[in-house]
């Protein structure tokens, strides 16, 4: 057994404990549960355990939820739901995850700043999900989008804009638009060299 996989068993009897002890002691929709849930969801998630694991983390997005929590706030915690659907690879999950992914969008759609990074960031985790799922087409579509607001955002020599120019090269490619792909491509070679000096 993996160490990590070890303690994760280990730990699981100690989180299942301390939310028991704090849903008796403060109720279960206290917002004191939430960060116990998300820990002892994580370990569910680590031992392979998705469902109990989808579950706890859609337990504490109700309480963030009940809470009048900020947009980043609720898309934060929607985005915890979505990524433990994915990282089931049940079909079974698909529908949740792509209901969470598009509620942690939907409220940060309008941000600035570090809201709309999140926003970015989240937004690649769904064109992932996309990909994963079969529709490359729509992920590919939501990255050209994205292309602009992602220079601007994180800089044109980032990582998240290398990774958006990989991704629309590989699909430029899978296309036969070999000019298209070799300028995408090209950017992304050129970064790694531009940013070491």
């Amino acid at each position: 057994m993996y160490q990590s996989q070890k303690k994760s068993k280990e730990a699981l009897p100690h989180y299942q404990e301390a939310l028991e002890y704090t849903e008796i002691s403060r109720g279960e929709k206290s917002l004191e549960c939430v960060p116990i849930l998300k820990e002892l969801a994580g370990v569910e998630r680590a031992l392979g355990v998705h469902d109990a694991s989808i579950n706890h983390f859609l337990q504490a997005h109700h309480i963030v939820l009940s809470r009048n929590p900020s947009q980043e706030e609720a898309a934060v915690s929607a985005h915890l739901v979505a990524r433990a659907a994915v990282a089931s690879g049940g079909i079974e999950h698909h529908d949740v995850a792509k209901q969470y992914f598009q509620e942690s969008m939907a409220n940060l759609k309008d941000a600035e700043g570090m809201g709309k990074a999140k926003f970015l960031s989240i937004q690649d985790d769904y064109c992932h999900f996309l990909q994963v799922t079969g529709q490359k087409e729509r992920a590919i579509s939501i990255l050209r989008e994205s292309l602009e607001a992602k220079v601007a955002v994180f800089g044109d020599l980032s990582p998240e804009v290398a990774e958006t120019y990989r991704l629309l090269g590989g699909a430029d490619l899978a296309q036969g638009n070999q000019s298209g792909a070799h300028k995408k491509l090209k950017k992304v070679k050129l970064e790694p060299v531009l940013i070491e000096k």
